[in-house]
């Protein structure tokens, strides 16, 4: 029974690893451009660019990646941009009427 879980277990690693990379790549390939969003309508080319990197968004892919699994890792998914509360936060008070339904 021990080595079937291990099994499958040790099977997560790369669907995890799969799944990281699925949701990183859509998130920079089909998102668009969340400077644009932030900035608004009506913004020039330096406001754009000074969000770009606040949010880390022009520094390479690989270390793009490595921030993200960082805040997978730690649980520490920054601020929401409309509310600025932390999103650990909103998910937690939020996780509880959740489960009821």
């Amino acid at each position: 029974m021990t080595a079937y879980i291990v099994r499958r277990l040790w099977q997560m690693v790369p669907t995890l690893l799969g799944v990281v990379l699925l949701v990183f790549v859509l998130f920079n390939w089909v998102g668009g451009d969340p400077a644009y969003v932030l900035a608004g309508k009506i913004s020039n080319q330096e406001q754009i660019d000074n969000i770009r990197r606040q949010l880390g968004v022009d520094q390479p892919y690989y270390v793009q990646l490595g921030i993200f699994v960082k805040q997978i890792i730690t649980a520490d998914f920054g601020a929401s941009w409309s509310t600025n509360e932390t999103i650990t936060n909103i998910l937690t008070t939020r996780l509880g009427p959740s489960l009821t339904v």
